[in-house]
């Protein structure tokens, strides 16, 4: 019995995902896909548009066969830490022998060459990033024209795509950890990461969430599989869409009662970011207009839009602290697929969580994690476009399809 492991956020789930999904068991040879998912919170540093359970569901009727949650912290982080955070819990899991992921070249040994360079970066390419920073450059950017001058066109040509740029987070992930799993890059198709455009009957999860949010979701119907847009159009306008500006109050009250040194205790706030951040949320009061202040070329707006979900969902410090915390929670599994299951309780290094009575199973660091999923749960339900009461998240069954 083999597995193939797969992170992703299917925020929301398109034909693109179904794609990926079939080619990765052709490629691996595996009889089970086992996606990482995302939970509440995506690593745009936004909510999910819609409840994970939903979007858990999409993916097993379309292709996954187990679908387990990526924690928060690891969700609303750098591609570093969110690669790590997958491919620990894919290792860790016991069930997974190779992780597949959508590459813009589709070319392993090409993003395996890529890792090498960033594990052994040369001092000479190390000052020239950090000249581009100085220029005011953000670290993405600054690394990109770093190694545009500095490496051979086709190897320089993956640090500016971003979805090559995840694979190659990915490998570095299961070096560090010495993880046996086997990495494979699967060619997009289509259109590229956050394209407007279509092909076929491909287009981006970007656009999507565009049609939706423009009152546009007619148009959505061929780029997701069947039976999907039946239930987008049941949910929209009840718990969903879930947008970062429906919790904006929220976001703005959580910066403002922070001190400057609780700010600067977030993840990813370095270089005097905690004294911006202070200044415009007590400036303006509305979140869009505090990262239209604190804004700049230096920094990414996924980055501070992630500083302030973590400031919202009380998350500081470096996810990367936070390995020894992890237990694996699964959302759902396919009938067919019972096996895939029984093998993960033989197999997992980790505590694994399928019903709430597992909550013995968890240590003081996995149960502060547990809590802080409740509460992010909580917290994204505020912005569905009707609020309702909630119940404790990890109190709903074990999806079965």
């Amino acid at each position: 019995m083999k597995s193939v492991g797969i992170i992703a956020e299917y925020n929301p789930f398109h034909n693109g995902h179904a794609y990926q999904l079939q080619k990765a068991k052709e490629a691996s040879g595996a009889d089970f896909a086992v996606a990482v998912m995302s939970g509440d919170f995506v690593q745009r540093g936004e909510p999910a548009m819609f409840e994970k359970r939903l979007r858990a569901r999409w993916a097993l009727e379309n292709g996954a066969d187990m679908v387990i949650t990526l924690p928060t912290p690891f969700a609303l982080a750098s591609a570093e830490a969110f690669a790590l955070g997958g491919v620990t819990l894919l290792s860790r899991s016991g069930i997974a022998d190779s992780i597949a992921f959508g590459s813009e070249c589709g070319d392993t040994d090409l993003l395996c060459r890529a890792a090498d360079v960033l594990n052994n970066e040369p001092d000479e390419l190390k000052a020239l990033i950090r000249s581009n920073i100085s220029r005011g450059l953000s670290y993405p950017d600054a690394r990109a024209r770093a190694f545009g001058e500095y490496l051979p066109p086709e190897l320089a040509s993956v640090f500016s795509s971003p979805n090559d740029i995840l694979g190659i987070e990915y490998i570095r992930a299961i070096r560090r950890i010495d993880a046996t799993l086997q990495p494979i890059a699967i060619g997009r198709t289509g259109v590229a990461h956050d394209s407007a455009h279509t092909c076929g009957g491909f287009t981006s999860a970007s656009n999507i969430r565009r049609l939706i949010v423009s009152g546009e979701s007619e148009y959505i119907k061929s780029y997701i599989p069947e039976g999907i847009y039946e239930d987008m159009l049941s949910v929209l306008g009840r718990t969903a869409p879930i947008m970062l500006q429906s919790l904006s109050r929220e976001t703005v009250y959580a910066l403002r009662r922070m001190s400057k040194e609780q700010l600067k205790s977030l993840p990813d706030v370095t270089e005097g970011l905690e004294n911006l951040f202070y200044s415009a949320c007590r400036k303006y009061a509305d979140i869009g207009s505090v990262l239209t202040a604190v804004k700049s070329r230096r920094y990414t707006m996924a980055r501070l839009k992630r500083i302030c979900m973590c400031a919202l969902l009380g998350i500081y410090g470096s996810p990367m602290k936070k390995l020894d915390s992890l237990f694996i929670r699964v959302l759902g599994i396919r009938r067919e697929a019972q096996s895939l299951l029984s093998a993960l309780h033989e197999k997992s290094e980790l505590p694994v969580f399928t019903r709430y009575g597992d909550v013995s199973k968890l240590n003081e660091r996995q149960s502060e994690l547990m809590a802080l999923e409740v509460r992010c749960a909580d917290i994204a339900a505020l912005g569905r476009p009707s609020p309702s009461p909630v119940k404790s998240d990890f109190s709903y069954p074990l999806i079965i399809v």
